[in-house]
């Protein structure tokens, strides 16, 4: 089994080499990939960006995150098909990547002109498109520390600012 770690920058027409101790793959070409079962965030304009780590000529994200099979899980109260539930287990950030990536997230808002990213970690199996509708960045790092970040679903992200410009 392998993990990924999605950031799609919304609107964003070129890659941008973000320095991390996180490895970066810009993957605009990978949108294809997911093209069949991701369709909503392979159609959206912007750049697709691959985290991870390479260890033994891998890429993935495994040494970054993680999950637990056994834990009790929370998920969407309006999904109702076992099979798609099975799939939806917290996604468990590694402590040592836990300032680095949400400097990153910071960083990558910031490359987005309309100051909006897409982020999803999938592990195989679980085929179904699911979405969480804009929520504000301060809340999604919330969200990352409580563990109620899902595998294989896709988190709309905006900044702080944004959203409070928003509600004027």
């Amino acid at each position: 089994m392998s993990f990924d770690l999605k950031i799609l920058i919304l609107g964003q027409n070129e890659p941008t080499n973000f320095h991390s101790t996180i490895d970066i793959i810009s993957e605009d070409q990978e949108q294809l990939r997911y093209q069949t079962i991701w369709r909503f965030m392979s159609s959206m304009k912007g750049i697709m960006y691959s985290l991870g780590k390479t260890y033994e000529n891998m890429f993935n994200a495994m040494s970054l995150i993680d999950t637990s099979f056994d834990n009790p899980k929370e998920y969407p109260y309006w999904i109702t098909d076992e099979d798609v539930i099975s799939n939806l287990t917290p996604m468990r950030l590694q402590k040592e990547y836990e300032v680095e990536l949400k400097k990153l997230l910071k960083q990558m808002l910031q490359h987005s002109p309309i100051n909006m990213i897409m982020f999803m970690t999938r592990y195989q199996g679980g085929d179904t498109e699911i979405l969480c509708g804009t929520i504000k960045l301060s809340e999604f790092l919330d969200y990352i520390e409580k563990d109620k970040i899902l595998f294989n679903v896709c988190y709309i992200i905006e900044n702080d600012e944004t959203s409070k410009l928003a509600s004027i």
